[in-house]
């Protein structure tokens, strides 16, 4: 959870391509990442926020970042980002946020809220994670309700966290299945590009790092992404 290297890397690829993108620390309240360096510390102050804490955060973080953007706002994240992701969802998200994009994101309490939403939603499972990707079903009925354009897929022969480049090859990351997840064009259809480039968007993401660090970080933190101020095309 947090600001590891593998979402700072995700947030470098995202400013490489044009966007700009923030990941904010959910913990910062108690010293954040950099004072928090141990997991379990860290995961005890993230505890302490309720999810209307961490909504306000995501809100505000969204109403800092619209400004400088050409309007369109969009999320993703991995694991317990995703999770986030879709609390963002059923919590009544701005208007401003467009698209979103979780990434085996556990299933929130109040997940029918997401009836209610005027999102794109284009969501990543592994055939793996059961506990996870057995939700996706719920969930798909609940944004057939809404009515947005979404797309659900599970990714065959992967576990939970396939698409973190900091893990060792073989240990959970799998870079084709990491690469087709943000270059799928069954997303194009689905998430109709929103005025936002997202097809360049996820290109960005995708890109491969080529690190041998074995260091395992399963689990990762929420980014807000925005189209660039000088055009809405993923310039």
């Amino acid at each position: 959870r947090g600001q590891t290297e593998h979402i700072r890397d995700i947030v470098r690829r995202v400013a490489t391509a044009g966007f700009v993108g923030i990941n904010i620390d959910l913990a910062a309240r108690d010293g954040g990442a950099a004072k928090l360096t141990d997991q379990a510390a860290y995961n005890a102050a993230l505890g302490k926020r309720s999810t209307a804490d961490k909504l306000s955060d995501h809100d505000a973080t969204i109403a800092y970042l619209l400004p400088l953007t050409s309007g369109a706002v969009g999320a993703v994240g991995f694991c317990f980002g995703g999770g986030e992701v879709w609390n963002i969802l059923s919590g009544a998200p701005p208007a401003a946020l467009k698209a979103a994009v979780p990434f085996y994101g556990p299933q929130p309490s109040n997940y029918t809220e997401l009836a209610k939403v005027k999102t794109a939603v284009f969501a990543v499972y592994a055939e793996q994670d059961t506990r996870i990707s057995g939700t996706a079903p719920q969930m798909e009925e609940q944004l057939k309700k809404a009515g947005v354009p979404y797309q659900i897929t599970v990714y065959p022969g992967v576990n939970h966290a396939f698409h973190n480049d900091t893990n060792a090859a073989g240990d959970r990351y799998n870079a084709a299945q990491a690469q087709k997840a943000c270059r799928d064009d069954r997303m194009v259809p689905a998430v109709p590009r929103l005025a936002l480039g997202v097809d360049h968007f996820f290109s960005s993401i995708a890109r491969s790092a080529s690190r041998p660090s074995s260091v395992a970080f399963d689990r990762s933190g929420t980014m807000i992404f925005g189209s660039s101020a000088f055009g809405s095309a993923g310039a």
